[in-house]
């Protein structure tokens, strides 16, 4: 089964992504006084539903709006949030918390709870093989640089030598120079190889993820 395979879903994924940027407009932890003295509790708590906040979200509204000496109504702000649930608790959204690598605080409950993390868990399994992929690609463009500055830095070495302007002391040292930093590349070549290895497993892992995603068979 595709994530998105439907006009529908795409429509209530775009819905949902407003009704969270309304929530970080309206529903943040720093209420300011006007936000407080004119606050829709309802309408706050689904905003916050909507974007997957826990209810302890409410905490800190009361925190920021009793410094102005306004309690929010907490009837209110938990119907509110129970209705913005079931935008933010689909397979589809799901699917997109997950592939951002965004953290789930488990607020999905009963049917919402499994539709939900079907979708959460495949996406998090791309952002995982994904996250892995960059980071050994990262690595990988790493020790290539460190060779290559000191493959530089050997060929410098042997020219300085080879111009035979060197006394027999700096000739020395320059010769045992060489001998490490040829020991250093050599090491460095083994952790690439073995980098290397690894990414071609993380890289089929990826190709695993996304074919899960799509519904595709993928041993």
């Amino acid at each position: 089964m595709r994530i998105f395979n439907s006009l529908q879903a795409f429509r209530q994924i775009a819905s949902l992504i407003c009704v969270a940027i309304l929530g970080l407009t309206q529903g943040c932890a720093t209420m300011t006084e006007a936000e407080c003295v004119m606050a829709d509790w309802r309408v706050i708590g689904d905003n916050d539903g909507a974007a997957g906040e826990p209810s302890t979200r409410l905490d800190d509204h009361q925190k920021a709006c009793a410094k102005h000496g306004i309690t929010p109504n907490r009837a209110e702000y938990e119907k509110g949030r129970q209705r913005g649930l079931q935008f933010y608790c689909t397979r589809d959204n799901g699917y997109i918390v997950g592939r951002r690598g965004t953290a789930y605080h488990g607020v999905c409950t009963g049917s919402l709870r499994h539709q939900f993390e079907s979708g959460y868990l495949i996406g998090r399994d791309i952002f995982v093989a994904e996250t892995e992929v960059e980071r050994i690609r990262s690595e990988t463009d790493s020790l290539k640089s460190r060779i290559r500055r000191l493959e530089q830095d050997s060929d410098e070495l042997n020219d300085r030598i080879i111009s035979g302007n060197l006394s027999d002391d700096d000739r020395k040292a320059a010769l045992n120079d060489i001998k490490y930093k040829d020991r250093e590349i050599e090491d460095l070549r083994r952790q690439l190889e073995d980098v290397i290895a690894h990414k071609a497993i993380a890289e089929y892992e990826l190709l695993r993820a996304l074919g899960r995603a799509h519904g595709l068979p993928f041993p």
